[in-house]
């Protein structure tokens, strides 16, 4: 009889796991079947630890739920600074553009291997051809240069990058149309944080109108020279005429004296 008791129970028993991993055992009585209240004080212990284990539960789950919203609270923070900081940029690079973009100068950034890695579009106004940005700056100056400051441009763009010191001089450029303009050219290394060399930023200036006004300056005092130079030889010639003609008068004066 007890035997088949236990086998009841066994066969009923219903394993019931709480969220720890306990495992719970409720017994269900069966119609008709002896054995007292056993059951009944089994199945309400279980009821108990139930109880116990989904309140266990549920706190876990607000906890979840409560990590899960400071989650998506920070989520939201980092995504709106990360959008503050990316229209900042935005606006810095849109600022930066505009200066660089109307400069009325030929600004340009050479790479240590030769190569432009950024060039104005005033270039195209100032050398009245299109731009390639694929092209090296060597080939480009060979393009545009005057033939007889040519060499000298060449040299100076091997000193800049190889010494990487400041430098500045003037050459001329020849225009498709035949036009000769003159350019000023400053430039300057450039490095990182870290102290690597980036190449070199430069800075080219149309001073064609200058140079005009001072070779119309030089031919003026060229000819205020001259006229000045005539004059004095005229004065010359006048006072020396002078001094003759006075001799004479004495001269002849002493010959009707005597």
């Amino acid at each position: 009889m007890k035997k088949t008791r236990s086998r009841t129970r066994s066969q009923t028993a219903r394993l019931v796991r709480s969220p720890k991993g306990v495992e719970l055992t409720r017994f269900r009585k069966r119609p008709g079947s002896a054995g007292g209240n056993n059951g009944f004080i089994a199945s309400t212990r279980t009821e108990t630890q139930l109880e116990l284990a989904n309140q266990t539960l549920q706190a876990e789950i607000a906890e979840r739920k409560k990590a899960r919203t400071a989650l998506q609270e920070l989520k939201e923070t980092l995504e709106r600074r990360v959008a503050e900081r990316t229209a900042a940029l935005a606006e810095s690079e849109r600022r930066l553009k505009i200066m660089v973009d109307f400069t009325s100068d030929w600004e340009f950034w050479t790479s240590p291997e030769g190569r432009f890695l950024h060039m104005s579009p005033a270039v195209e106004r100032i050398v009245g051809r299109p731009f390639d940005h694929e092209a090296p700056v060597e080939v480009f100056l060979r393009q545009v240069v005057h033939p007889d400051d040519l060499t000298r441009q060449l040299s100076h763009l091997l000193e800049e990058l190889s010494d990487r010191t400041t430098g500045d001089m003037e050459f001329r450029i020849v225009r498709p149309d035949g036009e000769i303009r003159w350019i000023h050219h400053v430039c300057r290394p450039v490095y990182d944080a870290a102290g690597s060399f980036l190449g070199t930023r430069s800075s080219n200036r149309d001073i064609t109108q200058r140079k005009r006004e001072e070779e119309k300056t030089r031919t003026l005092n060229r000819t205020l020279m001259a006229l000045d130079h005539s004059d004095q030889a005229m004065m010359r010639a006048t006072a020396g005429s002078r001094c003759c003609t006075a001799s004479g008068i004495t001269f002849n004066a002493k010959s009707t004296s005597s």
